[in-house]
């Protein structure tokens, strides 16, 4: 298994993760059979959310019991207050002081809902304050926004990585339309961000890789 660096950070990831989304959709042991043994074949990491209907806590139990390299990696939203919480529950399910990343859900939706993520004391501020007292490896966003707008999130000098969507059919089963505003482009993003990214030391993780069958 390859293993890639996260930006500049010492934080490596193996080049196939897990995405959790729809892991509550199969029965318990089956994910967790599915999840060891993705840990035994070299994957050491695992995206999930807090709302994920649960996979959060299958995704904690799993990575306690691999131990060593093994990752939670996990995204934080709402007012600041249970943003907090969020980073500080993360840790709690892990048994864990450190984090070896932790990031902003859908930094799009955040922005539209008005929530505080550029403003002082707000997302961005905690995250990288929690990197200086090295609580946090590497910090993270997903996002479904344009290549343009994604573009202004990798030069901003923030993220040590963005979570974006890409595959080679250029399109994916849920496909992100907001009403009013202008919808991801995949497509784009190869030829926008990959070179972007790879000029500014932003690491990219890949979800719908398989166009929404993952």
């Amino acid at each position: 298994m390859r293993y890639n660096r996260v930006g500049r950070t010492p934080v490596r990831l193996s080049a196939v993760g897990f995405g959790t989304c729809q892991l509550r959709l199969v029965p318990e042991r089956q994910a967790m059979e599915t999840l060891r043994e993705g840990f035994r074949l070299g994957v050491n990491w695992v995206h999930t959310a807090p709302d994920y209907g649960g996979a959060e806590n299958l995704v904690a139990r799993a990575v306690r019991e691999a131990g060593g390299d093994a990752m939670m990696v996990s995204q934080g939203y709402g007012d600041m207050a249970h943003f907090e919480y969020l980073f500080e529950n993360t840790c709690r399910l892990l048994d864990r002081r450190r984090l070896a990343m932790f990031g902003i859900a859908c930094i799009d939706d955040r922005e539209a809902m008005g929530e505080n993520v550029w403003g002082p004391g707000g997302m961005v501020d905690f995250l990288l304050e929690k990197k200086r007292e090295g609580r946090l490896g590497a910090v993270f966003c997903s996002t479904h926004g344009t290549p343009e707008y994604i573009s202004r999130l990798i030069t901003r000098g923030c993220f040590d990585a963005l979570m974006i969507a890409h595959n080679l059919l250029g399109f994916h089963l849920l496909s992100y339309f907001p009403e009013g505003r202008t919808a991801e482009d995949l497509p784009r993003n190869r030829e926008i961000l990959l070179p972007l990214a790879r000029a500014h030391g932003v690491s990219l993780l890949i979800m719908k890789p398989l166009a929404g069958r993952s």
